[in-house]
């Protein structure tokens, strides 16, 4: 008899229902004593790691998808439903006030966002291709910039929704941000930084 048939023999005779209750697991119901199934997902993997102690990898695996799992369960979230929905999401960033969120999307939009209940109230039209930055002035929630791979950066009202000046830097925009004091930007444009006075 083999060693590892011997340490499960004896975890089954120690442990009295091991069998069932990792059976139990699998199947996702819970046992006679009322445990549930996070209890027993974290049973069967300890009894897995003293059966097999050489499997590391295995052992590193589940434990990795347990944590995964729990945290989960204390995170919240609220899923924000865009219409149409876009391709894909490029870039986020929050309002300095808190109560919006914009992004920037392969459908060439920026979207704004409200963070109270995660609906798409404006959609900002205008890019001729997809916008990769996204930045808030940092003293009002009402002007937004964002900066393309169309080389353009706009400047937008964000109540309006309607864009307040443009520039194209003749290369694609892989960032920008905004001077703490709001009244110039920085631009990451191909090899060069520039700041704009806009």
């Amino acid at each position: 008899m083999d060693k590892a048939k011997r340490v499960r023999e004896a975890n089954e005779g120690i442990l009295g229902t091991g069998s069932a209750m990792a059976s139990a697991s699998a199947r996702g119901s819970t046992s006679k004593s009322g445990g549930s199934m996070e209890n027993q997902n974290v049973f069967d993997m300890l009894r897995r790691r003293e059966v097999n102690p050489g499997d590391k990898a295995r052992r590193e695996r589940d434990t990795q998808k347990w944590m995964e799992t729990d945290m989960i369960k204390n995170c919240s979230a609220i899923y924000c439903e865009l219409k149409p929905p876009p391709r894909s999401t490029i870039a986020a960033t929050f309002s300095p006030d808190g109560k919006f969120l914009a992004s920037t999307h392969g459908d060439h939009t920026v979207k704004l966002i409200c963070c109270r209940t995660g609906r798409c109230l404006k959609v900002m039209s205008g890019h001729r291709r997809t916008p990769w930055a996204v930045r808030f002035h940092p003293r009002t929630s009402h002007i937004l910039a964002s900066g393309s791979l169309d080389y353009e950066v706009r400047i937008w009202n964000v109540s309006s929704g309607e864009c307040i000046t443009s520039w194209d830097f003749a290369r694609p925009i892989a960032s920008l941000a905004f001077h703490a004091l709001g009244d110039v930007i920085a631009i990451a444009s191909g090899h060069n930084l520039k700041i704009w006075d806009y």
